[in-house]
């Protein structure tokens, strides 16, 4: 048997929520594969779904703090309204903006290469010397 550590951050309740975190995101991915070709709905549910999530972390704080390494309820949510604003603000930035403009395109296209790099070449981030 292993040792066991009184400090040991996984347990039930981490576990659960990181699960709902991973739902989470689960549940962006479809509303945008449910809506494909409604940009301005699928940023205004991202929009709407991110700013209900952050604005839960809130009372959950008094509750839970913030604790990354414990995944507490609060932490849980607050990364998810940060996830679901962020695809809205990116997706604005790049699918909205961009196509209304062409020299923003130019200037887009030069910043996000390296993410489209990375996205098509995921296993060049854990390559180390």
């Amino acid at each position: 048997m292993g040792a066991y550590f009184p400090n040991e951050p996984e347990g039930l309740f981490t576990t659960l929520s990181a699960f709902l975190n991973a739902y989470a995101g689960y549940w962006f991915c479809l509303t945008m594969f449910n809506h494909k070709n409604e940009t301005k709905k699928i940023i205004k549910i991202w929009l709407f779904a991110g700013a209900l999530c952050a604005l839960t972390a809130l009372p959950l704080y008094w509750l839970m703090p913030f604790n990354k390494k414990l995944w507490s309820i609060s932490y849980t949510f607050l990364t998810i309204g940060a996830s679901g604003i962020s695809l809205a603000l990116i997706t604005i930035l790049v699918d909205v903006i961009g196509k209304n403009s062409s020299n923003y395109q130019k200037v887009l296209g030069i910043i996000i290469a390296p993410s489209i790099w990375l996205g098509r070449n995921p296993l060049a981030i854990f390559v180390s010397r």
